[in-house]
């Protein structure tokens, strides 16, 4: 009796190592998105795991970068734009040499960049574009920096390069839109390899509006000195490029002191920028402008003549 109570005894207590040394489960394999997340707490097994957090920013970089190739290769540019090739013309007496006067759909004339002395084309470097001979076209972290202040609802800001800006004035029209940015941007990006730094900024200087009606620096030269570009100083190119961005409420005909300030500006850029000496920047005096021009150019006898001939020149053949 004893001998079998014993052997059950063994026998229970085998039976008992079999069960604790038995497997458990298999747990639940995961499937390829493991979400909400097993095995994690009540708040982790929400939150993504760090492998789809960086798989999603990499897809995001993927399909950005992907978007702005397919929209590079596809991108021609196009013809000059028009407007910007439009310019003065100018009508002679009889004589040839003597002029009449003239008239255009937009008052430019364009001059060749080697006729300018340096300081002009420094001058709106400094103030526009100070990295203009070191960048591509564009300036990454001036589209970042104008993107982020526009989405938080601060002033509008374009982030502009030199380049682009030629590229709005010179090809596609002003633009505001995102998607007209993005197209401005890629065109700024193939035009900075296919043309030269001097073509870009001779294209630039004579398609640019620097107010009182004048397209081009020779036209401003002109409206706001009564010189030609060619005889500009220091001081006054840096007062005609000082108000590129706003030449309209900028004049200083308008706002003098807004005006003063910007001169101050470009010419304190120029010495930072290694474009002009200090001694030029403390011999620098803020420069005399001209009254704004309010002739009629088609008043008196010769208007009429300027008439006729803007007339017929409209309806010759091309």
């Amino acid at each position: 009796m004893a001998s079998r109570t014993a052997a059950a005894g063994r026998s229970a207590a085998g039976a008992g190592r079999r069960g604790a040394g038995a497997r458990r489960p298999a747990p639940r394999k995961k499937g390829f998105f493991d979400y909400p997340r097993s095995g994690k707490g009540p708040i982790r097994r929400w939150l993504p795991s760090w492998p789809v957090v960086l798989g999603a920013m990499l897809t995001g970089v993927a399909a950005v970068l992907g978007v702005f190739v397919f929209a590079y290769a596809t991108t021609d540019v196009p013809a000059p734009d028009d407007f910007a090739l439009a310019e003065s013309t100018t009508v002679y007496y009889a004589d040839g040499e003597t002029p009449m006067g003239s008239f255009a759909e937009v008052d430019r004339e364009s001059v060749p960049l080697d006729t300018l002395p340096p300081h002009v084309s420094a001058a709106v470097i400094a103030s526009e574009d100070s990295g203009f001979y070191e960048n591509n076209g564009v300036d990454p972290k001036g589209l970042v920096r104008a993107l982020w202040n526009n989405v938080r609802g601060l002033p509008t800001q374009g982030g502009s390069t030199l380049t682009q800006q030629y590229v709005e004035r010179y090809y596609t029209g002003t633009t505001t839109n995102y998607l007209g940015k993005f197209k401005e941007t890629i065109l700024a990006l193939k035009i900075d390899r296919s043309q030269s730094k001097e073509t870009i900024l001779e294209n630039y200087l004579n398609t640019i509006y620097f107010g009182r009606g004048a397209y081009g620096i020779e036209k401003a030269a002109q409206a706001y000195f009564g010189k030609p570009a060619a005889e500009l100083t220091i001081s006054e190119s840096a007062l005609i490029a000082g108000i590129i961005p706003s030449p309209s409420r900028w004049d200083p005909a308008v706002d003098p002191e807004r005006a003063e300030q910007r001169w101050n500006r470009v010419l304190d850029l120029m010495v930072q920028d290694d474009w002009i000496t200090q001694a030029d920047r403390d011999a620098a005096v803020y420069p005399t402008t001209i009254d704004p021009s309010s002739d009629n150019t088609y008043g008196g006898p010769n208007g009429y003549l300027l008439t006729m001939v803007r007339a017929e020149s409209s309806t010759a053949p091309a």
